[in-house]
């Protein structure tokens, strides 16, 4: 074996380690097991009539936390009218659960003045217990973005329909905001970006937007878990 061949093949052993899976969408199985089973497919329909796509994941018993604008129409700031939820999603033939029951949401943007991913985060309290058929991450929130830099995280989101994750560090724009670097497409923001520790995940943020090359995130914050708390999401 030739020194080049050695060198490019232990590269790509190293790009593998590195970015497990960052490529590949998840199959049908896979989807359907923790933690992925805790993320949802959204579609959604606002008050004015407009259309979308979204992720979300569930933290709790009764309790998710996604994208405001999954909540709030980013053109006409007007909130969702009906939103239907996938889990465990591969199709629409094809999936662990789906939920189309009532359900009450809080959302922390405002669009009026256009599209800003300053306050981009929400929550959705479903009235039935969707985490005992789903699983849901555990929650971990910091004083500030700034603690978070440096952190090795994960993110998943449905691109097209399909799940996918990628891998990544956490850097910080501002208080609440944070950034890191993009490798696969996914066009349904909302989902987690999370860190495992010791089997754990925990979810400590949720992608909002992106560049070809960065992905943006809006931290959760304590002041966010204690108001799903006291509006009955069930963590305990």
């Amino acid at each position: 074996m030739t020194r080049k061949l050695l060198a490019i093949l232990t590269m790509t052993v190293l790009l593998i380690t590195a970015f497990p899976m960052e490529s590949l969408a998840l199959t049908s199985t896979q989807v359907k097991e923790f933690p992925f089973s805790a993320v949802a497919y959204m579609e959604i329909e606002y008050r004015c009539g407009c259309t979308r796509r979204g992720t979300g994941a569930m933290v709790s018993r009764y309790g998710l936390v996604t994208a405001g604008h999954n909540l709030l129409c980013t053109k006409h700031n007007k909130t969702a009218k009906t939103i239907d939820f996938w889990f465990g999603f591969f199709s629409k033939s094809d999936y662990l659960y789906y939920y189309e029951g009532s359900f009450d949401y809080t959302y922390y943007c405002d669009f009026s003045d256009g599209y800003t991913s300053k306050n981009d985060i929400g929550f959705v309290i479903f009235k039935k217990n969707v985490g005992q058929y789903t699983g849901w991450f555990g929650t971990r929130t910091y004083s500030n973005a700034s603690s978070l830099t440096g952190k090795s995280i994960r993110a998943m989101g449905y691109n097209v329909r399909t799940l996918k994750q990628t891998t990544g560090k956490l850097t910080s724009i501002n208080q609440n905001q944070l950034t890191f670097t993009k490798h696969v497409d996914m066009d349904s923001e909302g989902g987690p970006v999370y860190m495992v520790e010791n089997g754990e995940y925990y979810l400590v943020a949720v992608y909002t937007s992106s560049t070809d090359s960065e992905w943006y995130a809006r931290r959760l914050t304590s002041e966010i878990v204690d108001t799903m708390k006291s509006k009955g999401a069930g963590f305990n």
